[in-house]
């Protein structure tokens, strides 16, 4: 299996099930496609935190004589710690500007659709080239 097909895998499925999250949104709401449908951000950051939690859950239970990286722990913890912050942050931003009075849509399409969904991808992706690289 070559590289490039690993790291496409590894990245599109999480994020093809994140954007069915999106349909599903709309099928439950019952109301036509909004842009907040697709405010995703927190949804691909905690993608993120819980793969990353997995990962560690699995360091625990290898011998740690076997583990490649001698920093692979630390590593994690950082990435760990990184993804909780910038959830605690995605959340105060999406608490803000959701329903935010004299702010245009575009300012929210711009934060809450854009940067935050970028910020998600960015920690999802960081994952998946960590975990090649057999970094974490």
């Amino acid at each position: 299996m070559s590289d490039a097909y690993r790291y496409f895998t590894a990245f599109s499925i999480p994020v093809v099930l994140i954007l069915i999250s999106a349909l599903t949104k709309k099928i439950v709401r019952k109301t036509g496609f909004e842009w907040e449908h697709f405010f995703l951000g927190v949804d691909l950051t905690l993608a993120a935190f819980a793969a990353a939690a997995v990962n560690v859950a699995d360091l625990l239970e290898i011998d740690p004589k076997s583990i490649p990286q001698p920093n692979i722990g630390v590593t994690a913890t950082i990435y760990i710690i990184s993804c909780f912050l910038l959830f605690v942050l995605q959340v105060a931003f999406h608490q803000d500007w959701s329903d935010r009075p004299g702010s245009t849509q575009w300012k929210q399409i711009l934060v809450l659709g854009i940067a935050s969904n970028a910020v998600g991808a960015a920690l999802l992706g960081f994952f998946v080239l960590l975990k090649m690289k057999g970094k974490i």
